[in-house]
């Protein structure tokens, strides 16, 4: 991500995730404190239905490739994903990845972090 950048007419310096969010804003103004990286996300808005389609065929697809295409332009993506692998999120499209997508990788990303773990001990 490119800064500075625009969030709701707010012209922001930095991003880092940590909770609450910080972002240090330029110039005069305050400090933007977001409590959630959920309120930054994309999808805020949209209609929950479209990230919780009902099975994989038909109209599904449709409402995943709308689903994906929401996340491809969210400043938040890595957070929504990793909170869906942390938290084991099986429905739904989150962090840009619809269920089988997201299943697969969180069983590579659960073995990395097995390893890290050992590399550690």
């Amino acid at each position: 991500m490119k800064e500075p950048f625009d969030i709701g007419g707010v012209i922001v310096k930095k991003f880092t995730f940590i909770s609450p969010i910080r972002l240090d804003v330029l110039g005069d103004r305050d400090v933007l404190t977001v409590t959630d990286w959920r309120e930054l996300a994309a999808c805020r808005n949209s209609d929950p239905d479209t990230f919780f389609p009902v099975g994989t065929t038909g109209p599904a697809i449709d409402m995943i490739d709308k689903a994906t295409a929401i996340c491809g332009s969210c400043s938040v993506q890595e957070e929504c994903l990793l909170y869906a692998l942390e938290t084991n999120q099986e429905a739904g499209v989150w962090g840009g990845l619809p269920e089988d997508d997201r299943r697969r990788f969180r069983k590579r990303w659960l073995a990395e972090r097995r390893r890290q773990r050992q590399a550690v001990s």
